[in-house]
């Protein structure tokens, strides 16, 4: 019998919330970009740390803000 690994892409933090971000309606909660960016990391991740790299995103021009 064959075994066969799975090849799992990891995606950082930071590409999750600028990808989740540019998802975004003009106006949307916290909590929405919160629940948006763990849905595409697939994992749990404290709210401090989504929020975290956003706020990192916006300082070095990565994301614009609104």
């Amino acid at each position: 019998m064959m075994q066969t690994e799975l090849q799992l892409k990891v995606m950082p933090i930071r590409a999750a919330v600028k990808k989740a971000y540019n998802q975004m309606p003009n106006t949307f909660s916290v909590l929405t970009l919160c629940l948006q960016t763990r849905s595409i990391l697939n994992k749990m991740t404290m709210d401090g740390s989504i929020l975290r790299r956003l706020r990192e995103l916006r300082e070095t021009g990565n994301v614009i803000t609104r």
